[in-house]
């Protein structure tokens, strides 16, 4: 979404209120014990594009992000063995088109953002 307000929301699949999808995906990440990354969210869609290389082309190598599950008991937590992969979503602001007239004058904020207010005087 060039132009716009993008953020990446980990462990769900939903925007926040005022923001569209533009891709839900996997978090992901280096391998824990390789050098520090910022984890991305991988579009689920994603296919390889030509000139794609399944070879070794010294990149980085990445893994999906997981969870362990934890089970609350009457002495506290305890693994329950099962791993969860995170998902993610990409989202951007919704906009609207910007407010333009032949004739009359418009006042206050209409930028297209949700929640501007503005006024039409003729």
């Amino acid at each position: 979404a060039q132009g716009s307000n993008e953020v990446m929301v980990p462990g769900t699949t939903e925007c926040p209120a005022g923001m569209r999808s533009d891709y839900v995906g996997m978090l992901m990440s280096e391998r824990l014990t390789h050098h520090q990354s910022t984890h991305i969210c991988v579009d689920g869609e994603a296919e390889a594009t030509s000139g794609s290389s399944s070879g070794n082309e010294d990149g980085a190598l990445l893994y999906s992000v997981e969870i362990r599950g934890l089970v609350a008991d009457d002495g506290g937590f305890y693994d329950n063995g099962v791993y969860e992969e995170l998902p993610c979503v990409v989202c951007s602001e919704i906009r609207c088109p910007v407010l333009e007239l032949e004739h009359g004058t418009v006042t206050g904020n209409c930028s297209g953002a949700i929640g501007d207010h503005c006024m039409y005087e003729s």
